[in-house]
């Protein structure tokens, strides 16, 4: 049995083993059986090594572009407060829910915002007349809350 590793180059975020572009060592069966069949990664090679330096930076570059912008889509909507008007039925019900969709098509008519409908926790749609916190998580370590005010 084979107790060696191979060097591979990764070309996506794999969770829990590397990041785009990164030389990792991994078994050779590993690498034959599921890395190189899905086309997640190369064999280590000078010739894929040199491109993939190049990419590599290329990568820093627009992810420090994506993050830029997404600290000015934070301070835009950081503690933002939105009023809805909707129609409802007698007890204050909603005729249809607010849900992750509609609330990112809000802010983008309201307040100029590009949202993901998955940086929307909801843990369920809005289906009464309130107000109601809605948290945002843009990454990691920009979270933020916007106040819904759902009206008739």
């Amino acid at each position: 049995m084979a107790k060696y590793k191979i060097p591979v180059i990764l070309k996506k975020d794999i969770k829990n083993l590397g990041k785009k572009f990164e030389v990792i060592k991994v078994k050779p069966g590993f690498a034959r059986n599921y890395l190189f069949p899905k086309k997640l990664a190369l064999p280590y090679v000078e010739s894929y090594a040199s491109f993939y330096e190049k990419q590599k930076e290329k990568e820093k570059k627009r992810q420090i572009e994506e993050r830029k912008k997404l600290e000015q889509v934070f301070e835009k909507i950081k503690g933002k407060e939105i009023k809805i008007k909707m129609k409802t039925g007698l007890k204050g019900e909603l005729y249809e829910k607010i849900d992750a969709k509609k609330i990112v098509n809000f802010l983008k008519e309201k307040e100029g915002v590009n949202l993901k409908e998955e940086q929307i926790i909801l843990k369920e749609p809005i289906q009464k007349v309130g107000e109601y916190k809605i948290k945002i998580k843009l990454t990691d370590d920009l979270k933020t809350k916007i106040f819904l005010k759902i009206e008739k």
